[in-house]
Formats: C-alpha cells, structure tokens, sequence
C-alpha cells in the first residue's frame, strides 16, 4: 500500500530540524528563516549532497521510486520549487544568493500566522490537481441585469481605504471606515454595464479555428527571449465594472500607473495615467471614484526585478493584489509604500506552466488585478465588479507561452468541436524542452 503524501510545510521543517542536509539549517532562534543551498544545474562543482534535499521531497510526494525511476536532478528541484511556490502565501523568498561563486543559496521565511496551518495546506494539498481558474465563475448571488436593485452605499463603500484620514462635509475616510453615509443608491438596468465575463468574451470568435501556424509564432517569440525573460503589460482599467480604458506598455521595465501628477518619477518606466470618470453617468458613483482618484496622485510603481514584479505605493490611496479574479478564499494583500511587494513570479510561472503541460496541475495565471482604495477581498466577499476601481495587468509573453501549450494539447477545457491543425514542428516534447531551457536561464539571470 503506497504511503501518504506529506503535508509540505510540516515535510519540510522536520527536514530543517534533522540537519541531515548540507547547507540546509534555520538561521534565526525562532526558527523562521532558513537556508537552502541553491546550484545552478550547470555548475562544474554540483554535487549529490547540493540536491539531497530535493531528491528527498521527489521520493516523499510518490514523483521518483528508486526502484523504477531514473535519477533526474533537474526535475527533482522543479518538482521542489513548484511545492514551494505553492504555499508562497506562507513562505517568502528574502535572499536570493544563488548566482554567488561561493556558497550559492536561498533564504526563506516562514510567513507570521504559521503556527497551525495543517488544515489550510490539507485544503491545498487536495485541490493541487484542480485549475487555478476554477473559482472564475460569477457569483451565483450577483444578478447585475435582474432589474432595479437598492444598495445601501455603506455595503460597497464601506470598504474605502486611504492611508491618512479625510474630512468632507459629508463623510470621513479612515482606514477602511466611512462615516454618516445613510444615502442609498438606486441602480437601475441602464447604468449597470455588462460585466467583464461578458466584455470579454464578446472579443472571443466564435468560428471553430481552422489553422495555426503556431511554429512560426513560437520561432518569433523564442527569437525575442534571447537574453533574459520580457514582456509587454496589456492594462484594463474597470470603473465598477465597466470596462473605461485599454493599453498595452511595451517597456519591460515596468510602469507606473498615476492620476492627475505630472511630475517625473522613475523615467526608466512607462507612466498609465488612470482615465477620469467623464464616461460615467451615475453621479455617486463619478463622487467616490473621484474621491479615490485625488488619493491616488503619484500612484503606483510595478518595476520588473530578477524575474518578478514588484510594486510600491507612492499616493494616499491604498491598493491591494490578487492573481484571482475572485479571491474568495485569502486574506486581503496591500500593497507597501516602504517596502516593496512582490505581486508576480516568472520563474513560478514557467515551472507551473510545465506541470500544466505534463497535465499534473491547471493552467498559471498570466495576469494580476490591482484594487484601489477599498480592501478586497472583503468580508462580505464582493465580486470586483462592485469595487470602484480595478486595474487588470496581463503579462503578454505569458499569455502566448499558455495559449502555445494549449496548442500543445495542454488544456483544462472540454473542447469537443475544436479542431485544430498544427504544424508537427511545434509539439509537447520540444516546447517543454524549450521551457526547460527557459527556466535554467531565468535562474542564472
């Protein structure tokens, strides 16, 4: 009878603790911060002590048998950093000192609240084969089109968050808290636009495809990824849902998405200046978001660093990140203004994509949403169509590499009437092979 899986967390500090692993060891008192010895695959002094602890999660979580499988050390680390990048809302990477030429390694650190977390990673640990966009569907409970509905605007403004108190005649703003608010909103058919769900499936052609010359676009796009990993940033601006503005930046760097400032800061980056609300009709709606758009002023940074993406605060108006579209089941994540916060990993992305092809997992999120001024998720757990104002970034290389290993046969979907010719060039072996290139060249960047 083959063993149970281990929990990953609880598998992982009883390995910390046996210092039966070279290199591997807590390095604070509270043992919270630890250190994994990290070599880059191609290194002349790799040794087998450098992989024994990934050889050692392989055998536990049933992905090497001795017995039956060759030794592969490469896919062992995959196999370790996809199970780490999976609890990366309860381990942080802080140190990344893996490309040093002695004593190559990484620091992590076990996130504050980690004292009982069985029951959460069991969840994980069961849903590790569902899709990640499993949760995408709308809320049984919101009916945008179901005739007239009244909200008491303290049911969706409650949430406004700035990170200094504002005083009007006719309301405070404090940390989340909105004060002698008892105006209720009437909405009616008319004012409430689609929601995005159908936004964008209305740009989706309904016509079967016929041909895709996916070798000649993944040729294009190997060609563009020679030196390091870029992307252009697709950004769509929502207004309580509505869909208020497009772009695309071409700058890998980053951007910087502002309102109203016109000073320069950060020139390495592209400025995303947020659209005003003269599209809008609904004049409570147009009072609150502007309210939250003065806060917003100097805006937000999203700069590109060693194969992820940080952001950093720089207005009033607090901003706060999901991978999810509908984050029902995580805490609210805001953004820093001192510290910076990293919101995307390539590196997880490409690992994750690989288990995506090798069907051992669903399809990676290529893209983040940013909301503005009101804590999301919430309690109540409010779809983002009622928040006021929502930033989508999609990462384009990212959506290329998931749609090419769609046409690769990777796939969540029941496509029962697609019928796609390919060319035999691009398949599943030599598009992984290529990933797996990608990957080792991330981690020497």
């Amino acid at each position: 009878m083959a063993s149970q899986k281990p929990l990953f967390i609880p598998w992982l500090k009883d390995q910390i603790s046996s210092n039966n692993y070279p290199g591997l060891c807590w390095i604070n008192g509270e043992r919270t911060q630890f250190c994994i010895p990290w070599k880059h695959g191609l290194r002349h002094d790799l040794s087998e002590n450098d992989s024994k602890i990934f050889e050692a999660w392989a055998k536990a979580s049933g992905h090497y048998r001795p017995e039956v499988d060759k030794k592969d050390n490469s896919i062992w680390k995959r196999n370790f950093r996809c199970a780490m990048n999976k609890k990366k809302n309860l381990i942080r990477l802080i140190h990344d000192k893996s490309s040093e030429s002695e004593n190559p390694h990484k620091v992590f650190e076990f996130s504050d609240g980690l004292c009982n977390t069985s029951s959460v990673e069991a969840d994980d640990e069961d849903n590790e084969g569902e899709s990640p966009l499993s949760d995408l569907s709308q809320p049984a409970s919101f009916h945008p089109f179901s005739g007239v509905n009244q909200v008491p605007l303290e049911s969706y403004l409650g949430q406004m968050s700035m990170s200094e108190k504002v005083e009007t005649n006719h309301m405070s703003l404090e940390y989340g808290n909105i004060q002698h608010m008892s105006p209720v909103l009437e909405i009616s058919p008319s004012t409430i636009q689609p929601p995005m769900e159908a936004l964008a499936a209305s740009s989706v052609p309904k016509e079967p495809f016929q041909e895709v010359d996916m070798h000649s676009q993944w040729n294009e796009f190997r060609s563009s990824q020679i030196d390091r990993f870029d992307t252009e940033f697709k950004i769509s601006v929502y207004y309580r849902g509505r869909n208020v503005k497009e772009d695309t930046v071409t700058n890998p760097a980053g951007f910087r998405i502002f309102f109203n400032h016109h000073e320069t800061i950060a020139e390495h980056l592209d400025a995303f200046s947020l659209p005003d609300t003269s599209m809008l009709t609904d004049e409570l709606q147009i009072h609150y978001i502007n309210r939250l758009l003065e806060k917003v002023y100097q805006g937000l940074i999203l700069e590109v660093q060693q194969n992820c993406i940080y952001a950093r605060r720089l207005g009033r108006c607090k901003v706060y990140w999901s991978l999810s579209k509908y984050p029902t089941n995580q805490p609210a994540q805001e953004i820093g203004k001192v510290e910076q916060t990293m919101v995307y990993n390539f590196s997880s992305f490409i690992s994750d994509l690989m288990a995506f092809l090798e069907r051992r997992q669903g399809p990676p999120e290529y893209s983040f949403w940013l909301c503005f001024g009101e804590i999301w998720p919430d309690h109540e757990n409010r779809p983002c169509e009622k928040m006021l104002i929502m930033v989508q970034v999609t990462l384009v290389s990212c959506q290329k590499l998931h749609e090419m290993a769609v046409m690769c046969g990777a796939s969540s979907m029941q496509a029962e009437n697609v019928n796609l010719q390919i060319s035999d060039s691009l398949n599943s072996a030599n598009f992984l092979s290529w990933l797996q290139e990608l990957e080792e060249k991330m981690e020497t960047a």
